[in-house]
């Protein structure tokens, strides 16, 4: 049986510098259910996966979360060129 009081948190780019501390920040609090994804892996849970592929992105979503959503927190790398 799902425990429907977990709320589901996916994390895009779950190995940049703010992901890996809110992912890691948020799998201690024992609260929600932390789907972290990246182009590398964080850890045994992280789901490789590339979010420029719109299609791989938007199944990841479909096949996840069979309940709502809770929050979704996307880390992009920002590229400045001066």
């Amino acid at each position: 049986m799902v425990d429907l009081s977990i709320k589901k948190v996916l994390i895009l780019g779950s190995t940049g510098m703010a992901g890996h501390v809110i992912t890691r920040y948020l799998d201690n609090i024992g609260k929600y259910d932390v789907i972290n994804s990246s182009r590398s892996k964080l850890n045994s849970k992280t789901i490789l996966i590339d979010i420029n592929n719109i299609s791989s992105v938007e199944n990841l979503i479909k096949t996840r979360t069979l309940i709502k959503l809770f929050l979704l927190i996307a880390i992009f790398p920002i590229n400045l060129r001066v």
